[in-house]
């Protein structure tokens, strides 16, 4: 796993306007974990 810091995460990231909504900025798909284990989550962009 990487620390890449607060600093270069916000730096990645769209600045969000105060008025946006959720939906704004598309959608996530989170697949993860199994019965028993927690797993590592898998994200899919759309």
């Amino acid at each position: 796993m990487i620390d890449i810091g607060i600093a270069l995460a916000r730096s990645l990231l769209p600045e969000r306007p105060a008025d946006a909504h959720k939906g704004t900025f598309g959608h996530l798909f989170v697949l993860a974990g199994s019965r028993g284990f927690s797993g590592a989550a898998t994200g899919l962009w759309f």
